[in-house]
């Protein structure tokens, strides 16, 4: 639609005309109070976009093409005591994905370095539904990948010693490898 969303750390900015001469460009505040924490976390569905700022989950949805609103709540009010866990010194490291009609968010918490806890909101559903974490210090999640296998769409998440891991891709517990080169993995 001709338009850029810029994404500053405590503002967001929509800079409009950028098919043509720069001379032509406008730019306009959509919020002067509320930023993206973390770049890997901005997340486009349809015609909304989330992200996570230093307060949480929000999203700015497009109404028309000259219309465009922030949510007036943040998406992650329901769940502001995990929020809160979020270390905020290594947000910039968070990542965020769209996969199966849900958001997912990698986040450093408890005062972690890394990401180590999974935040799942369900669209359809219009909640969280789940806050998941491996129960080792080894774990870390580095990025996520929406990959096909087969005729499916699968998420994999990567983590800080080099595993490929796919979410939900076994019943009856979660096997992970947590250190590079175990063939044989724990049940955690």
């Amino acid at each position: 639609e001709d338009k850029i969303l810029i994404f500053c750390r405590k503002s967001i900015f929509a800079l409009a005309g950028t098919s043509g001469s720069l001379a032509d460009c406008t730019l306009t505040t959509v919020t002067p109070e509320l930023g993206c924490a973390a770049r890997r976390t901005i997340i486009q569905v349809g015609n909304k976009v989330y992200f996570l700022s230093d307060n949480g989950v929000y999203g700015l949805e497009y109404l028309d093409e000259y219309n465009l609103r922030g949510l007036e709540l943040p998406l992650s009010e329901a769940i502001n005591p995990t929020i809160a866990r979020i270390n905020t010194d290594a947000i910039d490291k968070a990542v965020g994905r769209y996969h199966d009609n849900r958001l997912w968010f990698a986040v450093p918490a408890d005062g972690a370095r890394e990401n180590n806890l999974i935040l799942v909101y369900n669209l359809l559903n219009q909640g969280w539904e789940s806050i998941d974490h491996v129960d080792s210090l080894d774990f870390n999640i580095r990025d996520m990948i929406v990959a096909q296998e087969g005729a499916k769409n699968k998420l994999y998440i990567t983590t800080s010693e080099g595993g490929v891991h796919e979410i939900d891709g076994f019943s009856g517990g979660d096997q992970i490898s947590v250190s590079a080169g175990v063939t044989i993995p724990e049940t955690l």
